[in-house]
């Protein structure tokens, strides 16, 4: 059933029509942003049958801008859930040095953080 919520009054929807909120109600799902987590989301959404779509600002969704994503233990779990995270192991590069540029690529900060948490 469609409906349409004419706005609140004192913190109470005054609606027009019946507005179908039920479980089976037909719905799309709005990913915004086109970066890592949009893409993820998409992903997840894909997989469970909903139907969705993404919109992103950017010429095109996830660009190599010289950005790196780390992931860490709680992330790993996640990626085991979606089922990549074998595939992702067998294409990852190990981070062994921290740094930090500038837009001109100068280096602003350089240091081995992720050697000294390996050795602990």
């Amino acid at each position: 059933m469609n409906g349409h919520v004419n706005g609140i009054v004192n913190g109470v929807h005054e609606e027009s029509d019946a507005l179908d909120i039920s479980p089976t109600a037909p719905f799309r799902v709005i990913v915004v942003g086109g970066g890592v987590t949009g893409l993820v989301a998409s992903h997840i959404f894909q997989k469970a049958g909903i139907d969705h779509v993404v919109l992103e600002r950017g010429p095109e969704a996830a660009p190599a801008t010289g950005a790196s994503i780390a992931i860490y233990p709680h992330g790993s779990r996640i990626l085991e859930q979606l089922g990549i995270l074998e595939d992702m192991i067998k294409i990852d590069a190990p981070m062994d040095r921290l740094v930090h540029r500038k837009p001109d690529g100068s280096v602003i900060l350089e240091n081995d953080y992720w050697g000294e948490i390996k050795k602990k």
